[in-house]
Formats: C-alpha cells, structure tokens, sequence
C-alpha cells in the first residue's frame, strides 16, 4: 500500500502551480443570464497575502519535473484578457483551449501548457458571450452582444464567414459534428443554424425567450435549443419540428444553463435546477442528480461518460453519467463563470472573472500505464512537494 500510494503521487505537472480562492469582484448574476455591475478583478499577483502566478510553463517529459497525482492542481494561469471572461472552450483533440472575453477578443491557447497562440480582435465593441472549436480544430467560431457570429481560422487568426441574422446578443454558438454547420442561439427568441463555409442561414428556429444554448449533433440533422423560460428542446432540422423535454426548473427562476448531446447522441443532458438526463429518441427522462446545484455550464467528454458542471458560487463537480455518481467536487473560488472539460476528462477549464484556469483533475492512460511499471521495477518515486491547489475538494475513486 506504501509503494502504491506513492506511486500514485505522480502525473506530469510543472512545479509550483497556484490555485485561487476569494478574489473581490461586484458581479451579481442576472436572472436573465447576464452579469450585472461586473468590473475586473485585480489581477491575481496583485493580491494581498497570495504568492505570483506562474508563468505557463512546459509541462513535458524531464527529469526535473514532478509526477504527481492524488489531488486536483492549477496548472497554468491564462492571464492577457482586460475584460470578464465568459466561455472557454478545449478543441475535440485537447490540444487547444479558446476564451471568450467582454474585452472583445477570443485568445487561443495551448490546451497542456497555457502558453499564448492567437489573439482574435472580433469587429466592432461588443462583448463576446461565446466561442466554439469547430470538430477538425480548424476553425472557431465566435459570438457576442452585437448579434453577429464570425468564424475564423485558428491558424493565423483569419476572417472566413461572418453569420447575420439575429436581432439581439448572441449567447450559444456551436458547430455539428461534421464542421458543416453552425447553430446559434440568441436573446431574440431564435436559434439559426448557418452553413458554415458560405455563412447563409439554412434554418430559422423560434425557440422563444433568451435561448441560452444550442447544440448540434454529428450530421446536424438534429439541434438542441435550451431557453430562459425552462423550455428544452430536440428539433428536426428539416421539419422544424420540436420534442420538449420535461425538465425540472425552480417557479423563480426558470433559465436553462446548459444543453448538449452526451457521446454518440443518444443521451442529452440539461442544466436546469438540477443535472438531468434524457433519451434523445423518446424524450423520456433517464436521470437527475445534483438537486438544486443550478449549473451554469456543463461540459462533457468525447466519449459521454463525465460530465462537469460549475456553479455560479464557485463549485465545480464532476459526475459518471452512468450511474450520476459524484466522482469530483472542487471549490475553486468566487467569479466562476464557466467550465469545459477536455475531452479525454484529465483537465478543466476555468473561466474566473478576467483569467482562466487550466487545471489536471485526473491522470492520462499513458501516465496510468507509468505508474503501473514503476511499481512492477519498483522505481523509488519522489516524494511530494508543496505547492498543491486551493480551496476543497473531495474525489470519489
């Protein structure tokens, strides 16, 4: 048991990562969704009795680096954005992580390390609500306050499309599964589904209220829309016709955080008072748990089996969508915004008033194949070293 625990203090983390907790921020959650009064935080190495934040840094094969598991660590600090952060968002293959910022600019970054790639400045002043990879990590999509969504090459940064139609903010945009569309969804009461290459709109859904999250799946045959006033919906594209799903919302506030396909589409899963689970087909409901957590954001792995979801108050928890077993619960601090999950579950993203944080949360199959032959060569492991994540958190094995 020794030589294991040991060996389970290993994953591949660079040296002396922080974590936050309690930064002073006046934001104040909207029932519509929006943030009211928000003004930038001081930025993180600026606060009193907290140690600098590190520079993103390499996090690689070396002999000087730490292999580490065990508890849930911040391992680079995206520090560039002057205005809230709304959405962050990893590529299909893990490697990239896009940010969308009030400041009016999308910023790429590298998925592992942190390290800056491309700063996208979107036409115009307004505020971005949200960004999306599109599935080959070729292009992004971004969308704001000004009702126009832009789609751009990751590479360089260039304009490709440029998506019109909606007559008021922009707060859901995502690509099918095959990059061919795009859906959005607005404060107008519609969601649009776009070509994706010459930018026309190709359907028009009146999903009614603020429609606060879109999906498409992999053919974006279907689409998901998710609304203001508790309605969450399954539409076929070519008929335009709709399946509710019977989600649970709290009489005072009835805003939908979240819809999204889990794995191959066969299940859906919605933010609501709770997490709930549904079948795509039948619409019958399959599970819910975390009664009255009211995430703001979910994200799911590629394969569907985690689901991560954020609470306004800074809970972030990570559930198995089989059984709705809770495997992660982690209070990463106050002005929490947003949280994506990678797609292979090994890290988090998380948007915190004007920064994100990149932590690792689990360990990658390749490291787990490590630890295994450290303990059948009975390799010595260093032992651990400070430097561990703030706040709480408790993991279920």
């Amino acid at each position: 048991m020794i030589a294991l625990a040991a060996a389970l203090a290993v994953a591949a983390f660079a040296s002396q990562p922080v974590g936050f907790d309690g930064w002073d921020d006046t934001s104040d959650y909207g029932d519509d969704g929006g943030y009211g009064g928000w003004a930038p935080s001081a930025a993180p190495s600026t606060v009193a009795g907290v140690p600098p934040v590190p520079k993103p840094v390499e996090v690689g094969p070396g002999a000087d680096q730490l292999l580490r598991s065990g508890e849930p660590r911040v391992i680079a600090v995206l520090l560039g954005h002057t205005g809230l952060v709304r959405a962050a968002q990893f590529s299909a293959d893990g490697k990239t992580v896009v940010s969308a910022s009030w400041d009016g600019t999308a910023r790429l970054w590298d998925g592992v390390t942190g390290r800056p790639l491309t700063t996208i400045a979107v036409p115009g002043n307004g505020k971005l609500q949200t960004a999306a990879f599109s599935p080959d990590g070729a292009r992004v999509v971004t969308a704001g306050e000004d009702g126009v969504a832009h789609v751009w090459e990751t590479a360089g940064g260039r304009l490709v499309a440029t998506l019109s139609g909606h007559s008021k903010q922009i707060d859901a945009a995502a690509f099918s599964g095959d990059g061919r569309r795009i859906a959005t969804g607005a404060r107008d009461g519609k969601a649009r589904v776009f070509d994706a290459a010459s930018g026309a709109v190709v359907r028009t859904l009146n999903a009614g209220g603020h429609v606060s999250s879109v999906a498409l799946d992999r053919d974006g045959s279907r689409v998901l829309t998710a609304s203001s006033e508790g309605e969450a919906r399954l539409w076929d594209f070519r008929t335009a016709s709709a399946t509710r799903f019977n989600v649970s919302v709290p009489s005072f506030n009835r805003g939908l955080g979240w819809i999204g396909f889990l794995g191959d589409g066969g299940r859906v899963a919605v933010a609501g008072r709770s997490v709930e689970l549904f079948d795509a087909a039948t619409g019958a409901r399959l599970a819910a748990f975390a009664d009255h957590f009211r995430p703001v954001s979910l994200s799911a792995s590629a394969d569907g089996r985690k689901l991560l979801g954020a609470a306004n108050h800074g809970s972030v928890k990570l559930w198995n969508t089989a059984a709705g077993e809770q495997l992660l619960d982690l209070s990463v601090g106050s002005s929490l915004y947003h949280a994506a999950l990678s797609p292979d579950g090994s890290r988090i993203a998380v948007s915190r008033s004007n920064w994100v944080e990149l932590w690792r949360i689990d360990l990658l199959p390749e490291e787990r194949e490590m630890i295994r032959r450290a303990l059948d060569s009975k390799v010595t492991i260093p032992p651990n070293q400070p430097g561990s994540a703030s706040g709480r958190f408790r993991r279920n094995f």
